[in-house]
């Protein structure tokens, strides 16, 4: 973040950019002619060596970015300095005054207008109270609707917490014994559809803008924002649904066509992220960004399946649903969690033991100002230095989130060695995926607790989601030390470092298992309209990359509406809205695309 020069001094704060104020730096009467240096570092910018001010004469007006804190040292012609924090709020006026006479050197802030922090957020409170009451109109429309005809909603037969969520599929003619039929496949998952939906409705809101909010936009470096989970839910999902839906093969010619048409699918996705990786510049493969967001899909959905074919015979038919509690032996279990635990493993070998020219060996920091900018080529070591090592300069992300701030070099967040890290993350996916399949089948169940629904399936399948997402989050709480920076490993979406894969993988537990108690539990939500968002994902999410920014996805009133907070969020919400109208569509046509 920078501090730009604004030629006259009476223009009025509201006249700025969205998160901005105003900062006017005057000499106090009895100061010499000779004018002071003044330097800066951005609050967001951990351990940064201070930027300097161009010189200007006194006095002089710059824009000030308001996120976060901005520490000031002002340097005077006696050699001493002062020093002063400024907290501003959006579209404030500051004044500093600035004593410098030859003996002593001082400075002060005045507040001359700093609107209330809520004017900041009164779009998004607008937001919020729109979207509450299309809820509660629709609560009281169904609710009308069920007292005339349940059968209009669409609702499950049955509500009670202690019902079959994955109920058997199986033909009701068959005259096998029971012992001898194949796994039952699993009804769909709807609050899975609805938490995908959660998940991709945010990104897609995200990338178009997140209303200019700061929180709607990735971290820096190190810490954590709303939109940095989004990206790794989608991941975590993926692991889930393959949990639930994978069965082994009935003989070995069908668990290689199971590899094969996995193999073909992970192509599939790799080649649309190059498709989409390629629109900025005019299909020139000398600068084609390699990694992405679908080639993490491709990745982590074929170590699954390897993973499943691996620890998950096709020999035996009948263990799914005859083994206690998850349907997995022991030796499964064992060979999954080995398995599941290598690709972490290998990023954290790499990542800790290579030493990139001129760097410390496993340097994680962001490079350019970060660390007082003793490292300004080692932006995320060992991370960047595999990339340019195997894919080479010209084949990553060139506008990494720490640039602005950090002035750090090239770095791509979706880099190779955050392959592993996702691949970990899509198997503690898996891991729940196989709780809700296991617990939600029933298996072990005892009929007691089949009677009584405070111990039904449902609770405690939600139970073992929360247990888990509460593990996950406190062991990543102790990894990166309850600290944003100070800690052994950091929270960071851009390295994909273990303390960030573990809480993301536990909050989206936590919040699955909340979808999971009132869509497939409870019933009191369908899970309209996230659910059919979550149907149609590869749809929606090709969709907005490819066509984000033409209308009607992207509408502004006026030039100057694309400054402000309202104008950038109307146009963002437009833009989500008609993707979730096209998805309802979809839904409505039993239109359903997969990769």
């Amino acid at each position: 973040m920078s501090m730009d020069l604004v030629a006259d001094c009476s223009t009025e704060p509201t006249s700025l950019s969205m998160d901005s104020a105003l900062v006017r730096f005057a000499l106090a009467s009895g100061s010499s002619a000779s004018s002071p240096s003044i330097s800066y570092v951005y609050g967001d910018c951990y351990d940064c060596s201070a930027t300097a001010l161009p010189s200007f004469a006194f006095p002089a007006c710059f824009s000030l970015p308001t996120p976060y804190p901005t520490e000031f040292t002002v340097s005077c012609s006696t050699g001493g300095s002062a020093h002063l924090r400024l907290d501003p709020s959006q579209f404030g006026s500051y004044t500093f005054s600035i004593t410098d006479d030859g003996t002593s050197c001082a400075a002060a802030v005045h507040t001359d207008s700093s609107p209330s922090p809520l004017s900041t957020a009164t779009p998004l409170l607008l937001l919020f109270l729109y979207l509450l009451l299309l809820s509660t109109c629709r609560f009281f429309y169904l609710r009308r609707q069920k007292a005339r005809s349940p059968s209009q909603l669409g609702l499950p037969p049955s509500s009670s917490a202690d019902a079959p969520l994955l109920v058997s599929r199986r033909t009701s003619n068959s005259s096998a014994p029971s012992d001898l039929l194949p796994p039952a496949r699993p009804r769909r998952v709807e609050s899975l559809d609805a938490f995908r939906g959660l998940s991709l409705v945010l990104m897609i809101f995200v990338n178009l803008g997140g209303g200019g909010y700061y929180f709607f936009n990735h971290s820096t470096w190190n810490g954590l924002t709303v939109a940095d989970l989004l990206f790794p839910w989608f991941v975590w999902i993926m692991g889930v649904t393959l949990g639930v839906t994978y069965r082994p093969a009935h003989c070995l010619s069908a668990s290689v066509s199971q590899l094969k048409a996995a193999a073909a699918r992970s192509a599939r996705l790799f080649c649309l992220g190059l498709v989409l990786n390629s629109g900025g510049d005019d299909g020139d493969l000398s600068v084609l960004r390699i990694p992405g967001v679908l080639q993490y899909f491709a990745a982590s959905y074929l170590w699954l399946t390897l993973m499943a074919f691996a620890c998950e015979p096709y020999t035996d038919l009948t263990r799914n649903l005859h083994s206690a509690p998850s349907g997995l032996s022991k030796t499964s279990k064992f060979k999954y969690v080995l398995m599941g635990f290598v690709p972490l493993l290998i990023y954290w070998g790499i990542t800790q033991t290579v030493a990139p020219g001129g760097c410390p060996i496993g340097y994680t920091g962001p490079g350019g100002k970060g660390d007082q900018g003793k490292h300004y080529q080692c932006t995320g070591g060992g991370n960047r230095w595999v990339d340019e090592q195997l894919l080479g300069i010209n084949h990553f992300y060139h506008d990494p989130t720490c640039a602005p701030v950090y002035d750090c070099v090239a770095y791509d967040p979706e880099g190779i060695m955050g392959a592993f890290s996702a691949a970990f993350l899509a198997f503690l996916g898996l891991v729940s995926g196989k709780v809700v399949k296991g617990i939600g089948l029933g298996v072990g169940a005892t009929p007691a607790a089949e009677q009584n629904p405070k111990q039904g399936r449902g609770v405690r399948t939600v139970k073992w989601l929360g247990a888990q997402g509460l593990i996950l989050c406190a062991v990543a709480a102790a990894l990166c030390g309850m600290s944003e920076n100070g800690g052994p490993i950091p929270v960071n979406k851009n390295l994909w470092s273990p303390s960030f894969v573990l809480l993301c993988g536990g909050f989206a537990n936590i919040v699955f298992a909340a979808f999971f108690y009132f869509v497939d539990v409870t019933h009191a939500w369908d899970g309209f309209p996230l659910r059919e968002a979550g149907k149609n994902s590869i749809v929606l999410y090709m969709g907005h990359e490819l066509l984000g920014s033409y209308m009607p996805f992207s509408l502004y009133l006026t030039a100057n509406s694309m400054t402000k907070h309202w104008g950038v969020l109307l146009s963002n919400v437009i833009g989500v809205t008609l993707w979730v109208v096209i998805a309802l569509k979809m839904h409505e046509r039993k239109m359903y695309v997969s990769v």
